[in-house]
């Protein structure tokens, strides 16, 4: 918060250096006869430290001051806008830091100052050849025979270009004021998090939307609001002015017929209308004409939206003028009986009642004008005259088009600013933290407790403090993590107690099985030491790479204790008899291992999720089949033999070569690990074979180790 505080005074105090140094290297060159004006080094060096929103603040500040003394000023901020945002622009684009990037800015910078503002000069103020810029352009437009607009424009652009050229050295002299190691500390951000977290997880999310973007979409929200109330608003603004307009003609006109009525008294108008309707041209008669008519010209010239003022009696089919001035030689003298205008044939019945005629709109060629009647009675209510005003509406539409360009200017300024601080909004309150929170969730691992830990670290880094419905957002994502950590644990330590449970039942599923084998010892647990070694020596040769992971060694060595549940549905009188079995017997031995495979089948339906399972499915199936196709039950061979029964048949045949059984002596263990040599490739795989054989060491301590506890045991017994 205090940084936040820190950073807007630095953008404060760094606008008033800007707004001041514009002043006032303004004000001198304005009292000068330099050719230049310098009113954008403040402007640019603002939006280079600062950014897009200082830039244009001080740009419009500056020209609104600037419109205390030169109205128009105010319209030329809409090219310092584009200057200041010009300048951001290419300063995050990297082009101001090299050679050709800052001769390609300042020639930017010249055309929008004297290309864009060419046009804005030229209709405010038109050809002016007597200016500071006089000398280049009369010798472009006049000399040179380029004309008047084209003279003038380039004449403006070389100025300009000078003058562009000197603002950007002068800029990138003021930026030694700055060390460039604290620049970034003028930078207007408003940063609701922690700006390191939320930009490298903004990074990790950069483009990853299906259609458009939450910013895009929200900028196009914002401009056709803007553009809309804009447009609303300068429609409503024309037509007040243009009602206002028509309003001040109206009432010029009403002033100049109180004039004429002044100057014109009733009875000397109508003794002139009798005289010239007889004929009656006696000296005193053309001596009052000649008065009234000079009269008549010159209220007619003193207002100078008047295009002609006359007075006319209406006659049936045609019109007594009596008076007409004339703005110009070429104007037409009415005078005598001439026809009615076509626009006042409709209105001769109200004409010749004396009624009043509202007021009418007429062309004359490209020129638009405005006919305003007002009717002179005599004493007993007959009569005498029409007064007619026809005004020039010709101002009025320049000056309705001079404020729909004023309006245009201020707009283009102020709707660039909208959008800059529109976006400086989303961007920080908005984008940033939401971008921020989906790619840090979105990259969530669960794996480990590291992991977890670190997934809840990497949310509360954020900080995100924007204070409304987004920051309870993160609020509820950094809860719902904490929470789901915090079930997970939970999860894992039920999961953990399920897992042993179900290891529990196996082993003693697998020990009844063993124990009604009277002859097999702890023949379940070297099977399973041995097949963890086999499959860890076949992963450090980098076998089946695909199929050998951890989990995988860790489901066949878990699931190992089943692969003879089968004997389960071999009865006492076979499993535990002491000579060898008949072929009937054996017969109904091997099918211990389609039993078993069905038992586990059965339990796999029941337990789906516990996939260790199928490898005991595959073990008890197969752990009699052959390499060479010539075990039982189904006479698999080679690789259609899983892979764990291939293991479990070199573990189990060995272990039943070195233990005791009650129909055999144990075989030492070199002559075991011989008979596991020779039958490599026949009985066993002949790469699960050698992984075996490899591991001699580990294999003799195994079968040593368990060889003293099977001693310990019966010595015990002996003792009780």
């Amino acid at each position: 918060m205090e940084e936040r505080k820190n950073n807007l005074v630095r953008v404060i105090l760094l606008c008033f250096f800007g707004m001041i140094l514009n002043m006032i290297l303004s004000y001198l060159t304005d009292h000068s006869n330099i050719p230049c004006y310098f009113d954008v080094i403040g402007t640019i060096l603002v939006s280079f430290l600062g950014g897009y929103i200082p830039g244009i603040v001080v740009s419009l500040v500056t020209n609104s001051i600037k419109a205390l003394t030169y109205t128009n000023s105010i319209y030329y901020g809409v090219l310092h806008v584009m200057i200041a945002s010009l300048t951001v622009y290419l300063k995050r684009k990297g082009v101001l830091k090299k050679v050709w990037g800052i001769i390609l800015y300042t020639f930017l910078l010249a055309c929008i100052g004297a290309g864009l503002g060419n046009f804005i000069y030229w209709f405010f103020e038109g050809y002016t050849p007597d200016g500071k810029y006089g000398p280049l352009i009369v010798f472009f437009a006049e000399k040179c025979g380029m004309g008047q607009f084209a003279g003038q424009y380039v004449g403006m652009f070389l100025y300009d270009l000078l003058d562009k050229t000197i603002s950007v050295g002068a800029m990138l002299l003021l930026l030694l004021l700055f060390p460039k190691a604290k620049r970034d500390l003028y930078l207007f951000t408003g940063w609701r998090q922690d700006p390191e977290a939320a930009m490298e997880a903004v990074d990790r999310n950069a483009g990853k939307v299906r259609r458009l973007s939450l910013r895009t979409r929200i900028i196009v929200v914002l401009i056709f609001a803007s553009l809309a109330s804009a447009a609303t608003a300068m429609g409503i603004g024309m037509a007040l002015f243009s009602k206002f307009s028509q309003q001040s003609q109206l009432t010029m006109a009403s002033t100049i017929t109180y004039t004429m009525n002044g100057a014109l008294d009733e009875e000397r108008m109508s003794e002139l209308f009798i005289k010239h309707s007889r004929g009656q041209l006696d000296a005193k008669y053309f001596k009052d004409y000649a008065e009234t008519r000079e009269m008549v010209q010159g209220i007619s010239e003193s207002a100078p939206d008047v295009r002609r003022l006359y007075v006319f009696k209406p006659l049936a089919d045609e019109m007594d003028v009596l008076f007409c001035s004339r703005n110009s030689e070429n104007d037409n003298y009415m005078f005598g009986r001439v026809d009615y205008d076509p626009s006042m044939e409709k209105m001769i019945p109200e004409l010749l009642k004396g009624e009043r005629i509202d007021p009418i709109r007429g062309t004359d060629g490209n020129q638009k004008y405005l006919t305003v009647f007002e009717p002179v009675f005599d004493e007993d209510g007959a009569l005498i005259c029409y007064y007619v005003e026809e005004m020039d509406l010709s101002n009025q539409q320049k000056y309705e088009t001079d404020y729909l360009v004023k309006e245009l200017c201020l707009f283009v300024g102020a709707f660039i600013l909208i959008l800059a601080v529109g976006f400086w909004i989303i961007k920080y309150k908005i984008l940033y933290p939401i971008n921020s929170i989906s790619s840090v969730a979105g990259s969530f691992s669960y794996a480990s407790e590291a992991e977890r830990q670190s997934n809840l670290d990497r949310i509360r880094a954020l900080k995100i403090t924007t204070g409304d419905e987004v920051e309870r957002l993160y609020q509820a994502v950094e809860k719902n993590t904490e929470d789901s950590i915090e079930n997970f644990k939970l999860l894992l330590k039920k999961t953990e107690s399920m897992n042993n449970l179900q290891s529990g039942l196996i082993m003693v599923l697998a020990d009844m099985v063993e124990n009604r084998d009277e002859s097999t010892g702890d023949h379940i647990q070297k099977t399973a030491a041995y097949v963890q070694l086999i499959l860890e020596e076949m992963k450090k040769k980098g076998l089946y790479p695909e199929k050998l992971t951890d989990q995988y060694i860790k489901n066949v060595v878990r699931s190992a204790p089943l692969h003879d549940i089968g004997k389960i549905g071999i009865s006492d009188t076979i499993l535990n008899k002491p000579g060898r079995f008949t072929d009937e017997e054996y017969e109904i031995m091997k099918t211990h291992a389609l039993i078993g495979e069905k038992i586990m089948k059965e339990t796999i339906a029941t337990l789906p999720e516990a996939d260790y399972l199928q490898e005991a499915m595959e073990m008890a199936g197969g752990h009699h089949e052959k390499w060479n196709g010539q075990g039982y039950p189904r006479g698999l061979k080679e690789e259609e033999i899983p892979l764990s029964a291939r293991v479990m048949a070199v573990a189990d045949v060995f272990d039943a070569l070195v233990s005791k059984r009650c129909y055999k002596e144990p075989y030492p263990i070199e002559k075991a690990l011989d008979i596991i040599r020779k039958d490599a490739g026949t009985h066993f795989d002949p790469q699960v074979a050698e992984a075996f054989l490899g591991a001699e060491e580990q294999v003799r301590k195994i079968a040593e180790t368990f060889e003293d506890r099977i001693r310990k045991v019966a010595e015990s017994a002996e003792e009780e």
